[in-house]
């Protein structure tokens, strides 16, 4: 992934850094320690003013990349998927909007830094001015100690894999407000519990089109079986056409297209 993205540093602690082959293997990429004594005396000497365009090798604009990340791809190789300014606010703003209503929220950050759905997490919450509480790693399997550490952090919003979310249920999520459930179909008995306790959204969405493309907000009690994905993102737009690529009717299946400004580059 290093020599694909072309990465000119690597950032990292020190225990980690200590398993990245060695310099000469890592196709020209120098190394930045955080906890390390040089590294903090470097960072110490930066100016904490914003950076400028001046000091930019070339300008900022909406369309600049702002992250790659990578997919496992159809193939098994790392495949990258390049997000620019423009699909990131976009997302931030759809889901300030739609998740955390626009008000500064209690926001759980769940999911793992090298996983899309943190960027939904962190986006949302410095739009809108929320608390972001990083769950520790320990408790990510268990949907218990998720409610857990859910209750005992006051968080107000999260968003989790439905695997979690029967064990979830089981326990005292505290203040919990808000329930956002992602990246498969979850058990129709969980959606009817956590519709009757949490506004529940369950989203869709490629990471190709950065992090979600549409969102299903779930009436209270859910009964009516399989949940569907819901209305398109913000600026997004969702088709379904059949092989010729003509609109299938209703209740048709067919292929899902879809389109808008979320859409990363190269699509």
């Amino acid at each position: 992934m290093l020599e694909d993205a072309r990465a000119g540093w690597v950032v990292t602690r020190q225990k980690l850094g200590e398993l990245l082959p060695d310099p000469t293997n890592r196709v020209g990429c120098k190394t930045l320690i955080l906890d390390g004594t040089y590294s903090s005396a470097v960072i110490a000497r930066f100016a904490e003013t914003p950076v400028v365009d001046a000091e930019r090798a070339i300008p900022l604009t909406p369309l600049s990349l702002s992250y790659v990340i990578y997919t496992s791809g159809s193939t098994g190789k790392p495949k990258a998927v390049m997000i620019g300014h423009v699909n990131a606010l976009n997302l931030a703003r759809h889901q300030a909007q739609q998740v955390l209503q626009g008000r500064s929220q209690r926001v759980a950050l769940f999911a793992s830094i090298g996983f899309d759905a943190s960027l939904s997490e962190l986006l949302m919450s410095f739009l809108t001015g929320s608390c972001l509480i990083v769950a520790p790693e320990h408790v990510k399997g268990s949907g218990a100690d998720t409610a857990t550490f859910a209750a005992t952090s006051r968080v107000t919003t999260i968003t989790l894999p439905p695997v979690l979310l029967a064990e979830f249920l089981e326990r005292n999520s505290g203040c919990l407000k808000t329930l956002v459930t992602a990246g498969e179909a979850p058990e129709p008995n969980s959606v009817a519990m956590a519709s009757s306790r949490y506004r529940y959204l369950n989203g869709y969405g490629p990471t190709e089109t950065t992090v979600s493309a549409t969102e299903y907000l779930i009436s209270a009690g859910w009964t009516a079986g399989r949940l569907p994905i819901g209305s398109p993102s913000m600026n997004t737009q969702v088709y379904v056409f059949d092989a010729y690529l003509i609109p299938v009717p209703f209740s048709v299946s067919g292929e899902l297209l879809i389109g808008g400004v979320q859409v990363s580059r190269g699509y």
